[in-house]
This record gives C-alpha cells, structure tokens and sequence, in this order.
C-alpha cells in the first residue's frame, strides 16, 4: 500500500471533522493532538497515524479544497 504524505492526512483529518488548535489538533470527542510530536520510536507522530489509515491515500487533494465557502 501507497504511505500517506503529511497534506494527505491532514486533509483526510479535516474531512473527519478534526479543527486545528493552537499548533495542534482537535478531534470532534475532544483529543487534541500534536502531528509534529514524537512518538516512543522518535518518529513524528503523525507518521503512526498515517500507519493505522485503512484505506490508501488519495494522489491528489479533493476538488473541495482550496475553494472558498460561503457562508449563508
């Protein structure tokens, strides 16, 4: 399987309702999360996320992004 990049799963965490939050990440129950954090291996974190993602990443980003929203 494809590894996921950085924008991709930033993107996909956007999709599921995640806000970002002072430098970090909030998930709709609440967790915040730091991406750039290293995990117990030294890695960043967002590289053990990108690794429990079941489905393969996108090539490119969704025609959504990038678009301006109106707000009504």
């Amino acid at each position: 399987m494809k590894k996921w990049e950085l924008w991709q799963l930033i993107g996909h965490m956007i999709d599921e309702g995640w806000q970002p939050c002072g430098g970090s990440w909030k998930h709709p129950d609440g967790a915040i999360v730091d991406l750039n954090a290293d995990d117990v291996s030294k890695r960043p974190y967002w590289h053990q996320l990108a690794e429990r993602q079941q489905t393969p990443p996108t090539t490119n980003p969704p025609e959504h992004w990038g678009k301006k929203v109106s707000s009504s």
